[in-house]
C-alpha cells in the first residue's frame, strides 16, 4: 500500500491549483484547530495528540527505527546529526527570536546577523522574559540599514527575502537550502512560493501557506509556526535545522518545515540534488550538466551566461557520482585539493551571479567571475580560499569598485543591493574566477526558465505495465508513445519524470527509482506509431538514468515524430509525467494524443520574466571586447537556448546523431568526423566529445563484439546519472549509527569498504566526511605501520595473511607492558582506526587510550566502544578523543554507554568536537560517578 502525501496529511496538504478551494479549507482548519491561545495547531505535522513530542515529523517511528538499525542497508538513515527527540523543543517564533518585539516572518531590511549574535555578550535572560511581547507576530518589520556596509546588513529585495538570510542547520539538506537561497533572490518565484497577497490574514493565528510542486502538480502546504529547536548552554533556543541569519526572522525555518512535510518527514530531506529542490519550489524544468577540468572555459562561460541571463536558477557541486570518465587517482587528488582550498566534496553551492570585470592586466582584458554561496551557517564557515578569494591581495580598492560597478549591467531581475559584495565578511559567500570554478567543480544543476515565446504541454501518463528497453524488451513498442507533427523547424525540450519516492509515507531510504529513457523517432506521415527499432530514425534521445527526471532536447525539422517513454524494468506499473517544451507557436505543432494539459509554469503571466531585449542586451553589454557582429550572435543564441551548435562549431552539422552514430556503434564502427559532431543542448555545448552510456545499454551493446563492449557511444541529449545512495558501511558523516544498534552487518560492510582502495562511485550526494579527506593523511599512516607510502596505499588490497603479518609487526613493536597507548596526532582516519582495532583489543594492560586529532567519525568511535567492551578492557581509566571535529552526539552517547558499563573509566576528553553540551554533561556525570565509586 502506498499513501501519497496529500492523503497522508489530507487535512493540511492540498493537491489542487484552485486557490479559492484552499482558502475554504483553511477557514475550516481555523475553526477546528485554533486553541484558546488563538494559535493554530497543525493536526498532522509536529506535536499532536497521537505524537506529543512531534517525533514522527522528524524521525521514523521508534519501533521501526530499532528494526531498521539492525539492517545495515537502512539503519544509518534514521539519524540526524546524533539528535534525539528528547533534545528537541517545538517553539513558536516569539520563544526563539532574539528580540520578540522585532520578530517577523520576513523583515524588509536586515538588522543584524548571526555572527553578531554569536560574538556579543548575551543579555540577561531573566530581563528578557520580563519584556513585553507583542500580541501577534508581524509578517514584516522594517529597520534602517546602510547599503554596502555588510553583506549581512544590506537592503533586501522587494519581497524582503534574501539569499544571504539562508543558513543550513543540523539536517543534511544542503541541496534544498541552496535551492531556497536561489529562489529567495527572485521576487516573482519567491512571492509565488509564499503565496504573497493571498493568506496573510491567517498568519495572526500562526498559520502559514506555501505553494510548492511535487510530481508536476501544484500542492498547497499548510503548517503552524512551531519550529523544532535546540537549547544552548545559556538557555537560549534556536532552530535545530535551517534558520535565518537574522535571528528575528523565521521564514527560512518555516519553508524548510513545509518542504519536510511535503516529503513526509524532516529526515527524508537528507541528501538530494539542487535541481530537484528548485523544481519543487518553482515548477520549472530541471537540468543537470556535467563537465571535467579539461572543459573549454569559453564554452562553459557562454553556457553559464545563457543560463543566468535567461532567468534560470543554478547550483553547482563537485561530485563523482557515476563519473567513470574521471580516473580514480584524479578523483582523489581533486577531492583533497578542493578541500584544501575550501570546496567541500559532494556539497551543494548556489551560483548567485556571474560578472565580467574590465582588467587591463588580463590577456583578454576582462576577468570572468562567479559568485557562489555555501548554505552552511557561520559556525561551519567554509569559503573558497584560493585565487581571487576575499583575502587575495590582488583585490585592490579600485578593482573592488569595478567588481561592484558592473552590477548595473546585470538584468533588472537581479536585486542589485543584494549582489553588492563585501570582502572579508564571514557570510559563506565567495568569488571564484571561471577557470578555478572549472577546476574545482564538475556539475551544474539548474532549472530552466524558457523564453516567453516558448510554450509547453504535459501528459500525466504511466506504464501499465512497462515493456522494457530494446533489444531485451521484445515488446518495447507497447510502451506509451506520443506522436506529434510540427510544421517548421523547432527547438524542443522533452522531460520524463517519475514520482518522487520521498512523498510516499511507506517508503524508506535508500529511495529506489526506475531507470528512465526517452527516444524520439522520425515517422512517415502515414505511420501512427513506432513499430520497430530502426537506428537511422532516431531523432532525439535522453541518457538512461535512474534519476527523478531525464531530458532530451534539440532541434527538429518539420515532419512527424513519436516520443517513446521507457524504463528498464519490464512488468512495472508506475505513473510518470511527460513535459514537452517547444519554441514554435501552438498552432504549428499538433499532438495526436489530446489528453495533454498546458504547463502553467510556462503560461502564467504574473511572474516577471526577462524579455528578449533584456537577455540580448545583457549578453551584448557583457561581451566587452566583442564586435557588433559577435554581439548580435550572442543575442541570437540567447533567444534559442537549445540551438547552441553555432557556439561550439564553426561548421555545424544538423544531422541527428542517432541516425548515424548509433547505427555505426551497432556495427562496431566509429568515424573521426562523427566524434566532432555536437548535440543541440547545454551539456553538449561544453563537451568536445559528449558521451552517453546507454540508449539503454542494450541498444548500444547490440551487435558489438566482446572487444568493443566498452566503447562509448555519443548522444544528442543528456540526463543525470544518479546511482543508488551511499553504501551503508561507508564511513561518512551521514553514515552514523545510534547507540544500541546491531553492528554485525554494518561492520561487515565497513570492513569490505575499508579494503577498497578507491573512491566509491555510488557515494550519495550529501557527504560531509568523504574518504578523500583521509587520503591526505596516508603518509602518516604509512609511518605508523612502518611501511613505504606506496606499500601502504595497497595495504588493504593485500591478502589477509599479509595484512595480519603487518598488523602483528605493528603490535610487536608496541610496548604492551605499558598501560598507555598513545596514538595522538597520527591522523588515522576512520579506515586507519578500524585497521588497528585488533591491536587495541589485545593490549593487555590498557589504562590510557589517547586518540587526539585523528580525523575520526562517529561510526569508527561507536565501533571502538563496542570492541573495548567486548574485549573486556575493564582496566581502562581515560580516553582522549579531543580535536576530532567530526564527532557528534552519536559518538558521545556511545561513550556514555561505555563508561556506564566499564565503571573504571574516570575521564573522557572530548574537547573541540561537535558533541552537544547536553551529551557532554552526560559524559561528565557518568565519569564523575565512576570516580566517586572508585574512591569509595
Amino acid at each position: 500500500m502506498s499513501t501519497y502525501v496529500s492523503d497522508f496529511y489530507a487535512r493540511t496538504v492540498f493537491l489542487t491549483p484552485n486557490i479559492e478551494e484552499v482558502r475554504t479549507k483553511i477557514e475550516e482548519l481555523v475553526s477546528q484547530y485554533v486553541g484558546e491561545d488563538k494559535k493554530f495547531n497543525d493536526p498532522d505535522f509536529g506535536p499532536t495528540e497521537k505524537d506529543p513530542t512531534g517525533e514522527l515529523a522528524i524521525f521514523y517511528p521508534p519501533d521501526e527505527a530499532n528494526e531498521m538499525q539492525g539492517d545495515a542497508s537502512v539503519g544509518q538513515y534514521n539519524n540526524i546529526a546524533g539528535l534525539h527527540i528528547d533534545m528537541i523543543k517545538w517553539l513558536r517564533p516569539l520563544d526563539f527570536c532574539k528580540d520578540p518585539s522585532l520578530c517577523a516572518f520576513i523583515t524588509r531590511e536586515e538588522s543584524d546577523d548571526e555572527s553578531d549574535e554569536e560574538n556579543k555578550n548575551e543579555e540577561d535572560p531573566e530581563e528578557e522574559q520580563e519584556e513585553k511581547k507583542p500580541a501577534a507576530i508581524k509578517r514584516s518589520t522594517t529597520k534602517k540599514a546602510t547599503v554596502g556596509k555588510s553583506n549581512a546588513s544590506m537592503h533586501k529585495n522587494r519581497s524582503g527575502a534574501s539569499s544571504l538570510d539562508v543558513m543550513q542547520g543540523n539536517l543534511g539538506d544542503c541541496w534544498f537550502i541552496s535551492g531556497m537561497a536561489l529562489v529567495a533572490g527572485r521576487d516573482d518565484l519567491f512571492d509565488q512560493l509564499i503565496c504573497r497577497g493571498y493568506f496573510e490574514e491567517f498568519e495572526k493565528f500562526g498559520l502559514y501557506v506555501f505553494r510548492m510542486y511535487k510530481n508536476c502538480r501544484v500542492h498547497y502546504v499548510i503548517v503552524d509556526d512551531k519550529i523544532p529547536c535546540l537549547e544552548r548552554a545559556n538557555g537560549r533556543c534556536f532552530p535545530a535545522f535551517a534558520r535565518c541569519r537574522n535571528r528575528n526572522e523565521f521564514w527560512v525555518s518555516l519553508i524548510e518545515k513545509a518542504y519536510a512535510k511535503l516529503n513526509i518527514k524532516y529526515i527524508n530531506l537528507t541528501s538530494g540534488f539542487i535541481d530537484e529542490a528548485l523544481q519543487d519550489l518553482t515548477g520549472l524544468a530541471p537540468e543537470m550538466i556535467r563537465f571535467t577540468s579539461s572543459v573549454d572555459n569559453s564554452r562553459l562561460w557562454q553556457m553559464l551566461k545563457i543560463l543566468v541571463y535567461s532567468g534560470s536558477l543554478i547550483g553547482a557541486s563537485l561530485n563523482f557520482l557515476g563519473r567513470r570518465d574521471i580516473p580514480d587517482e584524479d578523483k582523489r587528488e581533486l577531492q583533497v585539493d578542493a578541500r584544501r582550498h575550501g570546496i567541500q566534496y559532494g556539497h551543494a553551492y548556489g551560483i548567485l551571479d556571474i560578472r565580467e570585470v574590465p582588467f587591463e592586466e588580463d590577456p583578454n582584458g576582462v576577468l570572468q567571475f562567479l559568485r557562489l554561496k555555501n548554505p552552511w551557517g557561520k559556525e561551519n564557515n567554509m569559503e573558497w580560499n584560493g585565487d581571487w578569494s576575499d583575502a587575495d591581495t590582488r583585490w585592490t580598492p579600485e578593482l573592488k569598485d569595478k567588481y561592484n560597478e558592473v552590477l548595473k549591467d546585470l538584468p533588472d531581475k537581479f536585486d542589485k543591493d543584494e549582489l553588492f559584495h563585501v570582502w572579508g565578511a564571514e557570510d559563506n559567500i565567495f568569488i571564484m574566477h571561471a577557470e578555478n570554478f572549472a577546476q574545482y567543480f564538475n556539475t551544474i544543476m539548474a532549472v530552466r526558465d524558457f523564453p516567453d515565446e516558448w510554450s509547453g504541454v504535459r501528459y500525466y501518463t504511466g506504464w501499465n505495465p512497462s515493456y522494457g528497453i530494446p533489444p531485451r524488451g521484445k515488446n518495447w513498442t507497447k510502451n506509451p508513445q506520443f506522436p506529434f507533427y510540427i510544421k517548421k523547424t523547432t527547438d524542443i525540450s522533452i522531460l520524463l519524470q517519475q514520482p518522487d519516492p520521498r512523498s510516499v509515507a511507506e517508503n524508506r531510504p535508500p529511495f529506489k527509482k526506475l531507470t528512465l529513457l526517452i527516444v524520439v523517432f522520425k515517422l512517415d506521415m502515414a505511420e501512427k506509431s513506432v513499430g520497430a527499432f530502426v537506428p537511422d530514425r532516431i531523432a532525439l534521445q535522453s541518457q538512461g538514468a535512474d534519476s527523478r527526471c531525464v531530458m532530451a532536447g534539440g532541434e527538429l525539422k518539420a515532419g512527424k515524430y513519436s516520443i517513446v517513454i521507457m524504463n528498464s524494468s519490464e512488468g512495472v506499473c508506475s505513473d510518470c509525467y511527460l513535459s514537452i517544451y517547444f519554441s514554435c507557436q501552438k498552432d504549428e505543432i499538433a499532438f495526436e494524443n489530446k489528453s495533454w494539459e498546458v504547463i502553467l509554469e510556462e503560461e502564467e503571466g504574473e511572474r516577471a520574466r526577462p524579455t528578449k531585449l533584456d537577455i540580448g542586451k545583457s549578453l551584448a553589454d557583457s561581451a566587452i571586447n566583442a564586435s557588433k557582429k559577435e554581439q548580435n550572435q550572442l543575442i541570437k543564441q540567447a533567444m534559442l537556448p537549445h540551438n547552441l551548435q553555432n557556439m561550439v562549431n564553426e561548421k555545424p552539422s544538423l544531422k541527428p546523431i542517432g541516425m548515424e552514430i548509433i547505427n555505426r556503434a551497432i556495427k562496431g564502427e566509429k568515424k573521426e568526423e562523427e566524434e566532432k559532431a555536437l548535440p543541440f543542448n547545454l551539456q553538449s555545448m561544453i563537451n568536445d566529445k559528449p558521451l552517453v552510456k546507454q540508449i539503454g545499454k542494450e541498444i548500444v551493446r547490440k551487435g558489438l563484439n566482446e572487444e568493443k563492449k566498452k566503447e562509448e557511444v555519443k548522444s544528442i541529449a543528456f540526463g543525470k546519472a544518479v546511482t543508488k545512495p551511499a553504501t551503508p558501511g561507508l564511513v561518512t558523516d551521514n553514515s552514523q549509527t545510534k547507540l544500541g544498534q546491531s553492528y554485525s552487518q554494518g561492520i561487515k560492510e565497513l570492513r569490505k569498504n575499508i579494503q577498497q582502495n578507491e573512491i566509491e562511485d555510488d557515494l550519495e550526494f550529501k557527504i560531509q566526511d568523504p574518504l578523500a579527506q583521509e587520503i591526505e593523511f596516508e603518509r602518516d599512516m604509512a609511518i605508523l605501520f612502518g611501511l613505504e607510502y606506496n606499500d601502504y596505499k595497497t595495504f588493504h588490497s593485500l591478502p589477509t595473511e599479509q595484512q595480519e603479518a603487518i598488523i602483528q609487526d605493528f603490535q610487536d613493536v608496541t610496548n604492551q607492558n605499558s598501560t598507555i597507548l598513545d596514538l595522538n596526532y597520527y591522523y588515522l582516519g576512520n579506515r586507519g582506526l578500524n585497521a588497528i582495532l585488533d591491536g587495541i583489543e589485545d593490549f593487555p594492560n590498557l589504562e590510557y587510550l589517547y586518540l587526539r586529532e585523528n580525523k575520526l567519525g562517529d561510526l569508527a568511535v561507536c565501533e571502538l566502544c563496542r570492541r573495548l567492551e567486548l574485549s573486556r578492557q575493564l582496566g581502562i581509566v581515560e580516553i582522549d578523543l579531543s580535536y576530532n571535529t567530526d564527532l557528534t552526539d552519536n559518538a558521545g552517547l556511545a561513550l556514555v554507554a561505555l563508561a556506564t558499563r566499564i565503571r573504571n573509566i574516570q575521564k573522557i576528553v572530548i574537547e573541540n568536537t561537535d558533541i552537544s553540551s547536553k551529551v557532554q554533561q552526560k559524559i561528565i556525570e557518568v565519569t564523575e560517578r565512576n570516580r566517586k565509586v572508585k574512591g569509595n
